[in-house]
């Protein structure tokens, strides 16, 4: 019989996050720039404007889901409101 370890772990995989953020962001900057282009003068810094609102609500969505008041859900903050207030007045 054959015994098996019982720490035995799955393998560790390093840089997979990385390789899928970096696709990602490759894709993103070449759809936004494409965007910008076709758009021209007239709608290309309302796109900007979109793509800074997005970072924002995007890092304050991380850094709410990584604080440790974590899952009070009913209780939204102050900076959340304004976020999704002014990701509303874009157009």
């Amino acid at each position: 019989m054959v015994q098996q370890k019982e720490d035995e772990s799955p393998p560790l995989v390093y840089g997979l996050a990385t390789v899928y953020s970096a696709t990602v962001i490759s894709v993103a900057s070449f759809t936004y720039l494409l965007l910008c282009m076709l758009l021209g003068d007239g709608l290309a810094p309302s796109l900007s404007l979109q793509a800074l609102i997005l970072y924002i609500l995007l890092e304050l969505h991380t850094s709410y889901m990584s604080s440790p008041s974590q899952g009070n859900y009913n209780n939204p903050t102050w900076p959340g409101w304004e976020v999704w207030r002014l990701a509303g007045t874009v157009q």
